[in-house]
């Protein structure tokens, strides 16, 4: 995915009269086959906030490792959902790769 598809799927900013959000949907799995979302808000600001000043703070977001990585595999960002888990030797390898590549078998 492209950092534009990434960000129209996994990215929401909500402006309110009060505020503007940013909120970053979190990938969780029951089981192997079934991915649970979680929107977490991730940066709350005034609602003046300009439209630069918000489009930074989700660049800086795409770059933030508790979100999203890059694949040392077929270098791709993905969301942290989507890569292998902290607690393995592959956690830097996206499922895709882990599959394709390393027999993984979800």
């Amino acid at each position: 995915m492209t950092d534009d598809e990434l960000i129209k799927e996994f990215i929401r900013v909500d402006r309110t009269g009060s505020e503007t959000t940013i909120a970053v949907c979190e990938i969780q799995w029951d089981g192997p086959h079934t991915p649970v979302s979680n929107w977490k808000i991730a940066a709350s600001f005034p609602a003046e906030t300009t439209d630069d000043n918000v489009a930074t703070v989700v660049a800086g977001i795409l770059r933030d490792r508790h979100f999203f990585q890059v694949c040392t595999e077929c270098n791709e960002r993905k969301p942290n959902g989507w890569m292998m888990g902290n607690d393995t030797p592959l956690d830097s390898i996206c499922q895709s790769c882990g599959e394709r590549h390393h027999g993984v078998i979800f």
